[in-house]
């Protein structure tokens, strides 16, 4: 029987049997304080390792304590791409 550990970490050197790095994708809290006529927010998004082919990440924005169409337009669902190579 093989056994095998995921580490999201590829500086980790130790395994026992074969190793999948597991790419990692972090988002910041975003925080908007209102101003007449609107405010953008901007959600930036990180893999920790460069991806190792392209993929795309399915999201979508929940309202939290803020209220859909009063507070802010909602969006519909998307998708960010991760080009080979980019974090």
């Amino acid at each position: 029987m093989t056994r095998f550990e995921y580490d999201t970490n590829p500086s980790n050197q130790t395994a026992f049997g074969s190793v999948m790095f597991v790419p990692v994708l972090t988002g910041a809290n975003v925080t908007v304080t209102e101003t007449p006529g609107g405010t953008n927010a901007t959600f930036d998004f990180q893999l920790n390792v460069p991806a190792t082919q392209e993929f795309a990440v399915n999201f979508r924005v929940l309202p939290g304590s803020a209220t859909p169409g009063r507070d802010y337009t909602p969006l519909a669902p998307a998708e960010i791409v991760f080009p080979l190579g980019h974090t």
